[in-house]
């Protein structure tokens, strides 16, 4: 898969995406929240300039209940794109490729799997790897299906 994969990428692509500073692994097991609204990111990453719409894939993969096998639910991931970009543009290149660009930065990262292989103690681990790799094959056969939905259903609710 990861070398059919890249010989079928024009990596170009990402030059074209929307590029913002991120934290690039936000999940909310990081989040704290007080009563006056204020959030706190706990982390130890650097947040750095990315395409922003590989942070939504992420967050949108890890958060949805439905996606714990792997598997995305379009429709739901559709609209969680549509309240992103109320608050962020999103440009066509962002849409088309979203799946894409998620899917080769899963394939290219090994995290996970040799944390596992250095303790087979933990478990989630191993889960977590699981999930990877089902996404991995999930996004590889529903890629194009993902781009041509939010091309279509998202364009429209870009903020401008």
């Amino acid at each position: 898969m990861s070398k059919d994969l890249l010989n079928n990428v024009d990596f170009e692509m990402i030059r074209k995406m929307t590029i913002m500073n991120s934290h690039g692994d936000y999940s909310v097991q990081q989040l704290i929240y007080n009563d006056n609204g204020k959030t706190t990111v706990i982390d130890f990453e650097t947040a750095k300039k990315l395409p922003i719409i590989w942070e939504v894939m992420r967050s949108y993969s890890y958060i949805d209940e439905e996606a714990k096998n792997g598997e995305l639910n379009i429709d739901t991931l559709v609209e969680y794109v549509k309240e992103f970009a109320k608050y962020v543009q999103l440009n066509e290149y962002d849409l088309k490729y979203a799946a894409q660009l998620y899917l080769i930065q899963i394939v290219s990262s090994p995290f996970g799997y040799k944390q596992y292989n250095d303790d087979y103690e933990k478990k989630g681990l191993l889960e977590f790897a699981l999930f990877r790799t089902n996404l991995c094959r999930y996004l590889y056969n529903n890629s194009k299906e993902i781009s041509t939905r939010l091309q279509k259903e998202v364009n429209s609710y870009t903020k401008v």
